[in-house]
C-alpha cells in the first residue's frame, strides 16, 4: 500500500475540508492518505 501526501494550508477551513475529500478518495482507491497542514508561513 502506498502512501499519498496531501498538502494543504487552511486559513478560514474550507481548504482543509477539500484535504479531507480527496484523503477519503485515496482510501478509497486502497492507499494510505498523510494529511501535512502547513501553518503559518509569515
Amino acid at each position: 500500500m502506498s502512501k499519498v501526501a496531501i498538502v494543504y494550508r487552511s486559513g478560514y477551513g474550507h481548504t482543509a475540508v477539500l484535504a479531507e475529500r480527496v484523503a477519503e478518495g485515496v482510501r478509497d482507491a486502497g492507499q494510505t492518505p498523510v494529511l501535512l497542514k502547513i501553518e503559518n508561513t509569515a
